[in-house]
């Protein structure tokens, strides 16, 4: 019987330092000339769930715990995790566990682990998504991108423990990294190179179920140039894109302990390095408010801190003057933009040299188009704007890699950053993607195959549409010039930021409640 528990206190994770490049990664291992290790490991960065697994064997059973990356026990929503673990190990499963069946048969013909766990370990480890069969871009069996681990079982019913996946082929694998206890032995202060060794005994691979996370080896005896030669070529592999299972490597000393303050752990990923993350231009049709972030840069309600960002969905028809443009708005984006910046945009938008039209708060089903040439689809989860733009605007934004859209052709960008908004004379909107230019370019950095690729159709209403009368009935093709502010002087009333040293929680909170209201829409919730 398995007794769901926290067995053993969860072990704080090591805070691992970002590598803005490759010279900048490798300088904490170095004073100077000489290297403060022998060996550095560059381990692979898998783009999953990271997990922390706790098991004790007893008399009365098997205990399991997982904890996730923010200390939450986790181990009922991980419930499908505790079959792979156990059978890695080498330690029965008990009696009513779920278990995919694949990983069932597939232990029949996998040798045990050489070394046994008699009481407790535990173990580091990340969650990806495996399929058995043929995967998108036109790929064989292997880990897949992050968004398919919710169709792979990443979170079980909380009363059957059964996955809510309903994808044949598509399971659970762990990536073990590392091993910081076994029976008894806490193994923080044990080296790196050692623990990776003991880890190696204690869990046995299982095809598609259980592996280790890659790792190369670099000498840092012959020298800075040999190990910039030698990591830039490790970078390389992990961010070709063919698997895009990898989303960076993590540089470790092969000496060091765990969160060891002298050689810390260094986490190098493309969009940590200027220019080399992924960076596309979308169309800017709105901005709005967010109470988190205000919170970060100290403002009040009065400043838009938040952007949306979207792409044109019927470009053959706009440019032959059949239809008015129309959106897809995909995401939200509240970071990369300085203070400088955001304020400047904020003036652009306060004193109405980019025109804007009021999310309408008040009466939200039938004027919020009116004045607008453009149509736009808006998934119904996602926070509503406070304006929406008269003129679309070209915004330049990068991102650590592509994922798919829940439900969709369509790709967003992972954690996306707003560099730059350009202004009408500097980059038109119709520069940026279109929804077929983003398809291609998501799957070519994720290595597809670009034959197979489909395209979105935009609907036949969209959200606003499908409501009342609210869409708007403007007959007008291109999109309309920005024009000059009617009322100069009301539009500079409490222009410019407001950034203050103390938020009026009071204040957000009522402007955070139910007054924004959620807009009803026919799509699919992007976050379920």
């Amino acid at each position: 019987m398995v007794f769901l528990r926290i067995s053993i206190n969860y072990v704080q994770i090591p805070k691992c330092l970002k590598g803005r490049g490759i010279g900048d990664s490798l300088k904490h291992f170095f004073n100077g000339d000489n290297p403060t290790c022998d060996t550095l490991v560059a381990e692979t960065k898998y783009d999953g769930y990271r997990l922390q697994i706790h098991v004790q064997i007893g008399h009365d059973g098997t205990t399991v715990t997982v904890f996730s990356k923010s200390k939450r026990n986790s181990t009922i929503d991980r419930r499908n995790t505790h079959s792979i673990v156990l059978a890695a190990l080498g330690i029965p499963l008990p009696d009513g566990m779920p278990v995919y069946p694949t990983l069932a048969s597939r232990l029949r013909g996998t040798p045990a682990p050489t070394k046994r766990v008699k009481s407790s370990v535990i173990l580091e480890m990340e969650a990806v998504p495996f399929n058995e069969g043929a995967r998108e871009g036109d790929r064989g069996p292997g880990i897949e991108e992050f968004w398919w681990l919710e169709a792979a079982g990443v979170t079980a019913g909380a009363e059957t423990g059964r996955s809510r996946a309903s994808h044949i082929g598509r399971h659970l694998c762990l990536v073990f990294f590392d091993i910081l206890h076994l029976d008894g032995e806490n193994l923080l202060t044990v080296a790196y190179h050692s623990r990776r060794s003991l880890l190696k005994s204690v869990v046995r691979p299982i095809h598609g179920f259980s592996m280790f996370a890659m790792c190369q080896s670099i000498s840092l005896d012959m020298g800075k140039d040999h190990a910039r030669l030698s990591l830039k070529k490790a970078f390389d592999t992990v961010c070709d894109g063919r698997e895009g299972s990898s989303e960076g490597l993590v540089l470790k000393a092969d000496s060091s302990t765990y969160n060891d303050p002298k050689l810390p752990w260094v986490k190098l990923k493309k969009d940590y390095i200027q220019g080399l993350g992924d960076t596309i231009d979308l169309v800017l049709l709105g901005a709005g408010w967010d109470i988190d972030r205000a919170r970060e840069l100290r403002v009040d309600t009065s400043v838009f801190t938040t952007f949306y960002l979207g792409v044109l969905t019927n470009r053959e028809d706009v440019y032959k003057r059949r239809h008015a443009p129309y959106f897809e708005i995909l995401f939200r984006v509240s970071y990369g933009l300085n203070r400088d910046q955001l304020e400047l945009y904020n003036d652009q938008l306060r004193l109405g040299r980019w025109a804007s039209k009021p999310f309408d708060k008040d009466d939200p089903w039938k004027r919020r188009l009116i004045g607008l040439s453009w149509k736009y689809h808006m998934p119904k989860s996602m926070v509503p704007p406070s304006v929406l733009l008269e003129a679309p605007l070209c915004a330049e934004v990068m991102g650590a890699g592509f994922q798919r859209l829940p439900f969709s052709e369509l790709y967003e960008l992972r954690w996306p950053r707003l560099m730059k908004i350009f202004e009408k004379k500097e980059r038109a909107w119709t520069a940026a993607l279109s929804s077929r230019d983003l398809i291609s370019t998501a799957r070519q950095a994720l290595g597809y195959d670009q034959t197979t690729a489909s395209l979105p159709v935009s609907p036949e209403r969209d959200s606003i549409g499908a409501l009342w009368r609210s869409h708007s009935t403007v007959a007008v093709v291109v999109i309309a010039e920005i024009a000059h502010a009617k009322n100069a002087d009301a539009l500079r009333l409490g222009a410019g930021l407001k950034f203050v040293s103390t938020i009026n929680t009071a204040t957000i909170r009522e402007e955070a409640s139910g007054n924004i209201p959620t807009v009803p829409a026919t799509t699919v919730d992007r976050s379920a």
